[in-house]
């Protein structure tokens, strides 16, 4: 019995201690994380950077991913939206993951093209679009179209 009563103040430390150690996990597995982000790549190198991520999604079945694209000063009013699709179907394709596991957003305009991946456990708040350039800014590329010409004449 006194061995018991000698011992008894250990149990509430360890109970703190453990507490403290859940509260950390739990908050860690609650929030957002900015899992990579890219500007312009070459498709091998961006597919690189995806097939890592289809890996974080494998080994956790609950995350969803959200993949925020922006178009750059010099883009086209849909170019964010379709990196960000693009990026979506090859990791859908790849990874054979069900659609509803990622969101594709446009995410308004930055000064360069770019791209950000977040995993978001269940439960998380789900990550905010940061742009950084009003669109009124945005200066679109002209397309010039090419006039056929028949040989021999001007």
């Amino acid at each position: 019995m006194n061995t018991i009563k000698r011992y008894s103040f250990i149990f509430p430390i360890i109970l703190f201690i453990l507490a403290g150690s859940l509260t950390n996990v739990f908050a860690q597995q609650g929030e957002a994380r900015k899992y990579d982000e890219y500007g312009k790549l070459r498709t091998k190198d961006e597919n690189a950077r995806l097939d890592n991520l289809v890996l974080e999604m494998k080994s956790d079945s609950g995350i969803i991913v959200y993949i925020i694209s922006y178009g750059g000063l010099r883009s086209r009013p849909k170019d964010a939206q379709m990196m960000a699709t693009k990026a979506k179907k090859y990791i859908l394709k790849k990874g054979k993951l069900k659609s509803s596991r990622i969101m594709a957003i446009s995410g308004g305009y930055r000064e360069e093209p770019m791209t950000e991946l977040w995993v978001v456990p269940p439960g998380a708040t789900p990550p905010q679009a940061t742009p950084t350039v009003d669109p009124s800014e945005v200066m679109s590329p002209k397309v010039v179209k090419k006039t056929k010409t028949k040989k021999g004449k001007k």
